[in-house]
């Protein structure tokens, strides 16, 4: 059975100019610089974009969402990683780094319409540029103080590992959410 997915939000983003990669999440209080070495040197301009954060009900990885969005279920459904990343590519589930910072500076707090003491974590899909493995996943810790939310809180961005390759591992449906663009209701939901 595939990956039932929990629509948590929907985000509506506007145009968003191009930006060099190394000018976006600049204000992060960490940075991971593989962002910088892993994917292109310019994130293009995007047409405005209606964005869902998801959640699931279950234990995830990065190809178990990569399959739930394209419709498909991992265990009886085998494609490429290079596929599968083109797919996501070509359905227009990917985000660009500029569209992650503008949600996650902006609306994407307002899951549930309060913020959760702590940390939460958003992923996106992201194009890397290589034909091998063209997407990635990019993760965006967001911490803050509970009673101070609206001026007290600080972010992390990470470049995790090709999403298909031996390093993705699974993650907890707590306070995790999918950042994803273009989201057509045919998949399944939870």
């Amino acid at each position: 059975m595939a990956l039932k997915l929990k629509i948590e939000a929907h985000i509506e983003l506007p145009e968003i100019a191009r930006k060099t990669t190394l000018d976006c999440f600049v204000n992060a209080r960490f940075r991971d610089e593989m962002l910088d070495c892993e994917l292109p040197v310019v994130q293009t301009a995007t047409a405005a974009a209606k964005i869902i954060a998801v959640s699931f009900n279950e234990e995830w990885d990065d190809r178990d969402v990569a399959y739930a969005l394209i419709g498909l279920d991992r265990k009886t459904d085998r494609i490429s990683c290079r596929t599968l990343g083109n797919l996501l590519i070509a359905l227009d589930h990917t985000l660009t780094l500029p569209q992650a910072e503008a949600v996650l500076t902006g609306a994407a707090f307002k899951i549930n319409d309060a913020r959760i003491r702590g940390e939460q974590t958003y992923h996106c899909f992201v194009v890397t540029g290589d034909p091998q493995n063209p997407v990635a996943v990019c993760a965006v810790r967001v911490c803050y103080d509970w009673e101070e939310w609206m001026e007290d809180w600080s972010y992390s961005v990470d470049l995790l590992a090709p999403f298909l390759g031996d390093q993705a591992g699974s993650e907890t449906c707590h306070n995790q959410f999918f950042l994803v663009p273009n989201f057509v209701r045919r998949y399944a939901y939870a």
